[in-house]
């Protein structure tokens, strides 16, 4: 009789919500809405805040944001 594996435990309130570890929650949310009002993703509009913050304080060798190196390929 061959021996059968064990059923994984699966989740009774179906799937877990997902938890923001690297980013306070309420600030999320601020940047989720400032985004969505530019219709942009939250990563493009932080990107651009420092982009303009390191432009200011003259910071050499910045790469080029994501959405210049799309429309270039």
């Amino acid at each position: 009789m061959p021996i059968m594996a064990k059923k994984k435990p699966t989740n009774p309130g179906g799937q877990t919500k997902r938890i923001n570890v690297g980013f306070p929650a309420k600030w999320h949310a601020v940047a989720r809405r400032l985004a969505a009002k530019k219709q942009q993703p939250v990563l493009y509009m932080l990107i651009a805040l420092m982009e303009r913050e390191a432009k200011e304080l003259g910071v050499p060798d910045l790469p080029p944001p994501p959405w210049e190196e799309e429309s270039a390929e």
